[in-house]
């Protein structure tokens, strides 16, 4: 997490992930037994895993239009513009665990896979809670500089209020 952003900023995240990659796979071999056998022919399986899955595809788009440029001009993401941090943490941890798990639980949930209950349930409450952590924390960064704006605090509220509201 303190190596300055260079060139190979997305080699370091791919060795990251390749870890989080292994121990996924390790979770697989895993016997599942206590595990639910069954899910529910009322749960909305698809629903979840492609939300799970659109989560995942969608902030790895949005960190990628910050990352790639940078790599491409030699310069720091704008994300890093104005901070003296050596990478963008939030990064390194949605392109190494968040982002990839996203994925795998909703593909294993849509393929009613045991392991896909488990992780689709975690990371739905992992990411309710993160998003309204990052939505108070708009709303407060708007309130000390009112040049901010309040539209990520909308962006991270509703999909939260609407976990909840499915829930």
């Amino acid at each position: 997490f303190s190596v300055r952003f260079n060139e190979l900023f997305l080699f370091y995240v791919a060795s990251l992930s390749l870890g989080v990659a292994s121990l996924v796979a390790l979770l697989r071999c895993l016997p599942a037994d206590e595990l639910p056998a069954r899910i529910s022919t009322r749960l909305p399986v698809r629903a979840i895993g492609g939300w799970l899955i659109a989560t995942g595809v969608a902030f790895a788009a949005l960190w990628l239009a910050d990352v790639v440029p940078a790599l491409a001009s030699g310069d720091v993401p704008r994300s890093l513009h104005g901070t003296a941090l050596p990478t963008n943490t939030v990064q390194v941890l949605d392109f190494g665990f968040t982002l990839p798990l996203c994925v795998a639980a909703g593909v294993w949930l849509m393929r009613r896979r045991p392991w896909g209950i488990l992780l689709s349930g975690m990371l739905l409450v992992f990411l309710t809670l993160e998003s309204v952590s990052v939505a108070v924390d708009q709303w407060f960064g708007h309130h000390a500089d009112f040049l901010q704006s309040l539209s990520a605090v909308a962006m991270f509220a509703l999909p939260a209020a609407a976990a909840q509201a499915g829930s």
